[in-house]
């Protein structure tokens, strides 16, 4: 039978309980080391409701802007799930601290029809697939004020609202761009369409350069699109800063990149410098369901590259 905390305590005095240092956690018996991991929550998730891990719950209050659990320095909790009168929310699956250190808490800005796309849905599972914590959070209620207390912002390729990019364009937060739209708001791209950014169809293969950032271990032509879409297959791609490291190409133009990745400190499009480490990830989200393995394990590594790599 799950252990619930008392819905009476408050978030501080709970932070206060997860520094000990043997709380019982699901699973592992009790007696584990742990740290306590606080969650700063979007505006779109204020409204209160439960965070339920392990054999464990906390209690969120309306108004609250953060929530405080307690995690396993060796040993993985089974999940972190979010639970409101508006949704229900995985946002965490085998998350466990590393050398003491919380894991990252990943802000995921969507389309408003978050929770039953399935492009949403494979962003979110490959990134919870690295040991983060994703919060999704709609476009339309999205702002600057939600990056406080993140480590990074991943824009999906749902995302419709033109001014969300243009906001993080000098945000100190690293950003992973996956809707090629957004690339001329946020200095990665020029503001020609066909010429600065695209999509070509159908298409199925791309082109990893090896041993750059978010390659994978790949090389060479690689099925990004599986062969069940037919005609739906898409490779969205720009044509990034020059100091850009060109991931993922077209094969048919290698100008036209599908996945690159910036370093802090690069110049961007416009003049600006980039304040944080930027990448994109593009692709169509009618093609989710059709998305390979391999480009699963590129999204992976440009999320661990962009994010969890200094």
């Amino acid at each position: 039978m799950k252990r619930k905390l008392s819905a009476i305590l408050s978030i501080c005095m709970l932070g206060l309980y997860c520094s000990c240092a043997t709380p019982p956690v699901a699973g592992n018996g009790g007696g584990i080391e742990t740290v306590a991991l606080v969650v700063s929550l979007p505006k779109s998730m204020q409204h209160g409701g439960e965070v339920v891990y392990g054999d464990s719950s906390v209690t969120v209050v309306p108004g609250a802007t953060s929530f405080t659990i307690s995690v396993p320095k060796t040993d993985s909790i089974f999940s972190v799930q979010w639970i409101s009168n508006t949704d229900t929310v995985l946002i965490a699956s085998g998350i466990s601290a590393t050398n003491g250190v919380s894991p990252k808490v990943i802000l995921l800005v969507t389309g408003q029809s978050s929770l039953k796309n399935v492009a949403d849905s494979l962003l979110c599972a490959q990134m919870r697939k690295e040991g983060v914590v994703v919060l999704p959070v709609p476009d339309t209620l999205a702002g600057v004020s939600d990056t406080v207390g993140m480590d990074g912002i991943c824009i999906s390729t749902t995302a419709q609202l033109s001014t969300i990019p243009a906001a993080l364009k000098n945000s100190a937060k690293p950003v992973i761009d996956c809707n090629y739209r957004f690339l001329n708001s946020l200095g990665l791209s020029g503001s020609a369409a066909g010429k600065d950014f695209g999509s070509r169809n159908p298409a199925d293969t791309v082109f990893v350069n090896p041993n750059r950032p978010g390659s994978a271990g790949l090389s060479g032509l690689t099925v990004f699109v599986s062969a069940q879409s037919d005609s739906l297959g898409h490779l969205d791609w720009a044509v990034p800063p020059p100091g850009a490291a060109k991931t993922v190409v077209d094969p048919a133009d290698t100008m036209k990149t599908q996945a690159f990745c910036l370093e802090t400190g690069a110049a961007l499009i416009g003049g600006d410098i980039g304040q944080a480490r930027r990448a994109a990830f593009l692709f169509w989200q009618g093609d989710a369901i059709y998305t390979t393995s391999q480009a699963k394990q590129v999204f992976r590594a440009i999320v661990r590259w962009t994010f969890l790599r200094n």
